[in-house]
């Protein structure tokens, strides 16, 4: 960890959240596709008809007058950050952004077996783009592979892995995350 890090008290990434249409398919998905755990799930205790409460949540969430959260499903995922998953009754949602639009657009899970994933995100509803692609330049190595694949819903999901060393690790002694060694 950089000292940097460090000072500022930052550890890992915590959590990745992810707005969905339906709670229960959107964890079905996630469950079938990377094996992922429910670790909670929470309803809104809000009384979203009082303009107040809706006022509040606009402040604190910066969502939209229509959007009304209704509830929330947190998942583990592997040793990473967890996925918490919302869900909202809003009448002027968005189409989730591609790769080219601004923001965070996707996320990546790292695999050890990237064919034997795609097969999961298929059999589980998700699309996989084309591919499997080898990492080019500063991520190369023997075997290390990434694609972008689809949840249901249209979100963009990296699939990657990398079991070389990759080709920036010549230059620098920061490393990104590593699985653990079998």
């Amino acid at each position: 960890m950089s000292e940097t890090a460090a000072a500022a008290g930052v550890r890992a990434i915590d959590h990745i959240g992810v707005t969905v249409p339906n709670l229960e398919e959107a964890a079905e998905f996630f469950e079938r596709a990377f094996g992922a755990e429910v670790i909670f799930k929470m309803d809104s205790h809000r009384d979203t008809s009082d303009p107040e409460v809706l006022a509040q949540e606009r402040a604190k969430l910066g969502t939209r007058p229509s959007a009304r959260w209704t509830r929330t499903l947190v998942l583990r995922l592997g040793e990473g950050a967890s996925i918490e998953l919302f869900e909202y009754e809003d009448g002027e949602r968005h189409a989730p952004p591609t790769p080219s639009d601004l923001g965070i657009q996707h996320f990546g899970i790292y695999v050890d077996d990237i064919d034997a994933a795609c097969e999961r995100i298929v059999a589980a509803g998700g699309t996989v783009l084309e591919g499997p692609t080898l990492l080019p330049g500063l991520e190369a190595g023997e075997g290390n592979k990434w694609i972008y694949t689809l949840a249901p819903w249209g979100g963009t999901i990296e699939v990657v892995s990398y079991p070389s060393p990759q080709a920036y690790e010549e230059h620098t002694d920061v490393r990104r995350w590593r699985p653990p060694s079998a």
